[in-house]
Parts: C-alpha cells; sequence; structure tokens
C-alpha cells in the first residue's frame, strides 16, 4: 500500500506543479488583458482565474498531506525538505486568498483592472510568494518522475529475477 501511496503522491504533485503553472500564467495573462478584452470577457478572465488558484490550493493542501504520508519511507531528510517546501506553497496559497479571493466580486470591469494594478502595492508580497511556491514544485517534479522511473525498473527487476528463479 505505500508504494501505491507514494505514487498518488508523486501524480498529484505533477499535477500540483502543472496547476501552479496555470495559475501563475493565468495571471500574467490577465495583467495584460484589459487592453485586448471587453469588459464581460475579463470579468470572466478574473473569476476562471480564481477557480484556477483555488483547485491548485486544494492539490497543494492535499499534496502536503500526502507528503506527509509517505515521510515514513526511506529518505527520511529528504522527505522532510520536500514537505517543507509544499508546505512552504500551501501556507503561501493560504496566505494569498484574501487577495485573490477579491476577484470574484467584481461586477464591473474597471474595478477589476484597477484591483489587479492594486495587487502591486497591496498583496504582491503574498502572491509572488505563491507564484514562488508554485515554481520551486518543478524541483519536486524532477524528483517525482526520477523516483517514478526507479520504482517501475526496480519492480520490472523484481519481476524478471522472481522469473528467473522459477525456471531454476
Amino acid at each position: 500500500m505505500n508504494k501505491r501511496l507514494n505514487i498518488i503522491f508523486r501524480i498529484l504533485l505533477m499535477l500540483t506543479f502543472i496547476a501552479g503553472m496555470i495559475y501563475l500564467i493565468s495571471f500574467v495573462s490577465l495583467a495584460n488583458a484589459p487592453a485586448k478584452m471587453t469588459a464581460e470577457e475579463y470579468l470572466s478572465a478574473c473569476r476562471r482565474w480564481t477557480y484556477v488558484f483555488f483547485v491548485y490550493l486544494g492539490m497543494t493542501l492535499a499534496s502536503a498531506v500526502l507528503s506527509v504520508m509517505v515521510l515514513k519511507g526511506r529518505d527520511k531528510p529528504v522527505g522532510i525538505v520536500r514537505t517543507l517546501v509544499i508546505g512552504f506553497a500551501a501556507v503561501a496559497n493560504i496566505l494569498a486568498v484574501r487577495y485573490i479571493a477579491v476577484f470574484r466580486g467584481y461586477e464591473d470591469a474597471v474595478d477589476a483592472a484597477k484591483a489587479v494594478d492594486s495587487l502591486v502595492d497591496t498583496g504582491t508580497v503574498f502572491i509572488i510568494m505563491s507564484f514562488a511556491g508554485a515554481m520551486l514544485l518543478f524541483f519536486l517534479v524532477m524528483t517525482s518522475v526520477y523516483d517514478l522511473v526507479t520504482t517501475f525498473r526496480v519492480d520490472e527487476l523484481d519481476k524478471a529475477l522472481a522469473e528467473k528463479e522459477k525456471k531454476s
């Protein structure tokens, strides 16, 4: 079961990174969008961005919980660092919630565009911490890919050795 849980965790971590990058890229396009979109399109894009954020937040929290659950594995110091990085991303997202939730309540595109600009003054640190958390997950994704590849290679090797022993 521990091996399955580890695989589920690694896949979730990869999906969390992808959600984080979609969240980050969506914000960049949102910041450049007011001149290119109609008012309704811009408000819709703001709401969509908040949905992406909340999905990313949920996935980050789930990844943090699973990281703690698989911590009992073979490389405990590495697992602790991994859990701390995911924990940082989760805490950064939680701190950014109040700034991001603001975008859900706008009915006027001009006000929403001003809110994006005002993030530079008020919530920049929290939003940037949230973006940094998303980017830090990249390194964990690389280690996850490595872990999955080596796990499947070890499984294949174990099968081959078991078959060889049966024939002997």
